[in-house]
C-alpha cells in the first residue's frame, strides 16, 4: 500500500532522525514522484537540502525502509 506522511515521518524517526527533521521532510516531499513511492533513498535528496540535513544521512533511511 501506500505511505502516509504519517508513515513516512514515523520511519524517519525510527531512522534516528528528530521530529523536526521528520516533519520538515514529510512537508516537502512530493507523494505523487514514484521514485519517492517507491522508497528510493536518493529521491530524497533534494528534499535533504531544503530541510538542512546533511545528504550523507539518506543511508539511515535506506537502512529502515521495507
Amino acid at each position: 500500500g501506500r505511505e502516509t506522511a504519517a508513515d513516512i515521518q514515523a520511519r524517519l524517526t525510527r531512522a534516528g532522525f528528530t521530529e523536526d527533521e521528520a516533519t520538515c521532510v514529510v512537508e516537502n516531499i512530493d507523494f505523487d514522484d514514484d521514485a519517492i513511492r517507491s522508497g528510493d533513498p536518493a529521491a530524497l535528496a533534494p528534499v535533504f537540502e531544503v530541510c538542512d540535513i546533511d545528504p550523507t544521512r539518506l543511508e539511515q533511511i535506506a537502512e529502515v525502509t521495507g
